[in-house]
């Protein structure tokens, strides 16, 4: 069955469905995936279903999706920027798979100046969790980084470190903004 025919007729569930089945499934699915160019123009911006989809397709189509993902992040289009970066995590916290920094850095950097809100969490959530596997990597990205950085997206990539760690970053960042 076309899965669009079966998310087109089912609303968010059938998206949350699909998402399920990409996650499962064992074959292979870019092929069966018309909308990778455009996928709102299909299913409407569901965040959750599209990250668990584009996620996926990444793990098995590395090179095809992540093409994929660097022209979204270059484009003006809040969603599919957002989309280029929360795609690039399965999972959170201590089970998160994540592409090496040298491919993911560049695309959080590239969203820095942009003050979207959406945008700004899914900057900060990314280097939230990055930050569990490389942590001084991150910091240091942060701390080059923390005058560029909405306070949205600041305040979500320090919010899981210790206290201290979070008042030397914010003063730092403090003192950057008023220079």
């Amino acid at each position: 069955m076309d899965p669009f025919a079966l998310l087109r007729r089912h609303g968010r569930g059938g998206r949350v469905l699909w998402a399920a089945s990409v996650r499962r499934s064992k074959e292979d699915l870019l092929d069966r995936v018309p909308a990778l160019e455009r996928p709102r123009r299909e299913l409407g911006s569901t965040p959750t279903a599209w990250r668990e989809c584009y996620s996926r397709l990444l793990e098995r189509h590395p090179k095809q999706v992540y093409f994929q993902l660097q022209r979204w992040n270059k484009t003006d289009d809040e969603w599919l920027r957002r989309l280029s970066l929360v795609s690039l995590i399965h999972y959170t916290g201590k089970n998160a798979v994540f592409l090496p920094p040298e491919k993911v850095l560049p695309l959080v950097e590239n969203c820095l100046n942009d003050n979207r809100y959406f945008l700004q969490k899914a900057v900060g959530w990314v280097l939230r969790e990055m930050e569990h596997v490389y942590p001084d990597l991150i910091r240091s990205f942060i701390k080059e980084h923390a005058a560029r950085m909405g306070s949205i997206e600041f305040s979500r990539s320090i919010e899981r470190l210790d206290a201290e760690q979070r008042k030397a970053l914010g003063d730092l960042r403090k003192s950057e903004l008023k220079s």
